[in-house]
């Protein structure tokens, strides 16, 4: 592109729903640099999600759109989103005095959100339809068709189809779908939008498999004494408690009930309810609770799959949050392969609704086997930091009466933001 790396800055954008009323939630967007991944957010708009159409975010991304191409060209336009000129006088005094020139220039270069924001930014396939990834020609079928998700060794017919923007565009707009007007920045292509750890592991594909540990656990009268799942669930929350105590990890349940485990219904799959840090920091007891039982009841096959796929995600886990080692993708896709084989392998020995595999597991192999070769360690691209933000902002823009509307909302959302930073600069 021609841009110089010392006059050029990489910026990252995020999206999310948090909730700010007991009925409503708000659609934040922020920026941040690429080059400080645990640095401060900067807000760019919230929307009400009642408000949150698709004619909405395509105005909205029109002119984040056109406020990055100007960053991009080093140069403020003299023409607004719409092609009309600035109304304000004082906008017009700075360009006749300081000229349209920007002191450096920036890219977007990549995109942050769950599966819900990313497919309403850029009309991605939903996990509920048939089709479901955007890189490859996966499908939500069973294994009877060679290009099911569920299928995942190393000879998987998805892994022979890739898709490459060409091919995605293409398809969208056959689709009669609208193209996501950041598609027209420079520099910015599909694989700038990235997968990350929390919504796919942690509040995803993990808590699945804790969810179906659980269970396993206080429905059986192998593991835990007890007449009745109420009793057995108390062994072992007493379990998780003293875990807790041991660790102390950072994030802790506090509480477990039969509801957080597995919602009432023949056809409810387990999974855990619970926040995405409380069930990250829940691998390592499960990791050692399975292989206890394993080495316990050494005849058990059920427990002894169970305790491999402990086994590979908590060393998945270790490897993407070693801070002080060299991520080594290869280690990583292997033992990612691997876990999902094995979650395929009780998903077919176990009746529905139990160990089922859902669509995050294939998109936890595209963020293990093939995005962190490009990208890296997902640990320098997961939400985290954007979670907490946005959640911090959620609780600072709780309505206290006056007009609902999608300006006022995104005004006193950003009205808020700057007095919070100008005290933050008074205390400097």
């Amino acid at each position: 592109l021609g841009l110089q790396v010392a006059e050029t800055i990489a910026l990252g954008l995020h999206g999310d729903g948090v909730p700010y009323t007991k009925k409503e939630s708000l659609e934040i967007i922020s920026f941040n640099f690429l080059a400080m991944p645990s640095g401060d957010r900067v807000p760019c708009t919230a929307v009400s999600k009642k408000f949150a159409t698709a004619e909405t975010w395509t105005v909205i991304m029109n002119i984040i759109s056109w406020s990055l191409r100007m960053l991009f060209m080093g140069a403020v336009s003299t023409k607004l989103p719409d092609g009309s000129g600035w109304l304000s006088r004082e906008k017009r005094k700075y360009f006749r005095k300081h000229g349209d020139q920007l002191a450096g220039r920036a890219l977007l270069l990549q995109v942050r959100g769950d599966w819900p924001f990313l497919r309403q930014l850029f009309q991605f396939l939903s996990w509920s339809s048939e089709s479901i990834c955007w890189k490859c020609r996966a499908m939500n079928v069973d294994t009877s068709n060679p290009l099911s998700f569920r299928i995942c060794n190393s000879g998987a017919a998805w892994r022979r189809n890739r898709l490459s923007d060409v091919d995605v565009l293409t398809e969208l707009r056959a689709a009669g779908g609208s193209l996501s007007p950041l598609l027209s920045l420079p520099g910015f292509v599909l694989s700038c939008v990235v997968l990350d750890w929390l919504h796919i592991v942690d509040l995803g594909v993990g808590a699945d498999v804790i969810g179906n540990l659980f269970w396993l656990l206080i429905t059986s009268n192998v593991y835990f004494p007890g007449s009745n799942k109420e009793q057995r669930l108390v062994r072992l929350w007493q379990r998780i408690r003293d875990f807790y105590k041991q660790f102390r990890p950072p994030s802790v349940l506090d509480n477990l009930t039969l509801e957080m485990i597995r919602r009432e219904g023949a056809s409810k799959k387990p999974k855990l309810k619970a926040k995405g840090g409380e069930c990250r920091y829940l691998v390592p007891f499960a990791f050692e609770i399975s292989r206890e039982f394993m080495q316990t009841y050494p005849e058990d096959g059920t427990m002894r799959l169970v305790a491999g796929l402990f086994a590979l995600l908590f060393q998945l886990q270790k490897r993407i949050s070693a801070v002080d080692e060299v991520f080594d993708h290869e280690k990583a896709a292997e033992e990612c392969r691997r876990f999902c084989v094995l979650y395929q392998t009780l998903q077919e020995q176990s009746p529905f609704p139990f160990w089922q595999m859902k669509p995050k597991v294939h998109l936890m192999e595209e963020m293990l086997e093939y995005q962190t070769e490009q990208h890296g360690n997902p640990r320098d691209y997961w939400t985290y930091r954007d979670e907490s933000w946005c959640g911090y902002w959620a609780k600072a823009s709780k309505r206290r009466g006056g007009k609902n509307t999608s300006s006022t909302n995104a005004k006193n959302f950003l009205l808020r933001f700057l007095a919070s930073d100008a005290l933050d600069g008074e205390a400097l």
